[in-house]
């Protein structure tokens, strides 16, 4: 959640039409994007396609992932990861840097990764191995709020974070299922730091 990569990815995602979630990255290989050398990382999203993420200093995309049209033959010298590399295809989504930079500042302001940790507990859910996707960032009378997409025990949530704590809500109907205010979080927070 407070990564420009994943964070990045994850806003590039929530803007392809239809909406995509972030859900894991995979293996990196050097590729041309848009005429220039760069990395590039394999990723999986709730679409059913596999889909590539570039990251820049200035911003990150999703693109449509366009498999080698041979196996891979691989020489004995040769390195198997290098062989039959993807291509790039059309960039379906893609997040600015200012963006990404105000999703991870708010994040780390309104202490949204332990929120996730408490929100989740607090709704009867194992919060080991939940993955989290950033999914928009809107302006509220109360102040910024930021929206989330959170899968955790093979269910979808909503975890929206703002100035005032934390709220989750169940993905599919959005009935809320666990709040926490922002002094909870200060409290969780804390505990969570001088556990290490």
């Amino acid at each position: 959640m407070l990564s420009q990569r994943q964070v990045g990815a994850g806003l590039a995602c929530a803007k392809i039409s239809p909406p995509e979630v972030k859900l894991a990255f995979g293996m990196a290989r050097i590729l041309d994007v848009e005429g220039e050398k760069q990395l590039v990382f394999h990723l999986r999203t709730s679409s059913k396609e596999l889909r590539l993420c570039a990251e820049t200093k200035a911003s990150v995309a999703v693109y449509e992932h366009i498999a080698p049209e041979d196996p891979p033959i691989v020489r004995p010298s040769e390195n198997s990861l290098g062989a039959n590399p993807p291509r790039i295809g059309v960039r379906l989504g893609h997040a600015e840097g200012s963006e990404i930079n105000a999703v991870i500042e708010l994040a780390e302001q309104f202490h949204a990764p332990v929120a996730v940790d408490l929100l989740l507990r607090k709704a009867g859910f194992d919060p080991v191995g939940a993955v989290v996707s950033a999914n928009s960032m809107v302006q509220t009378a109360e102040g910024p709020l930021v929206n989330w997409v959170v899968t955790a025990s093979d269910r979808a949530f909503h975890f929206l974070s703002s100035p005032n704590g934390g709220l989750l809500l169940r993905g599919k109907d959005d009935e809320k299922l666990a709040e926490a205010t922002m002094s909870e979080l200060d409290e969780h927070f804390d505990r969570s730091a001088a556990a290490g």
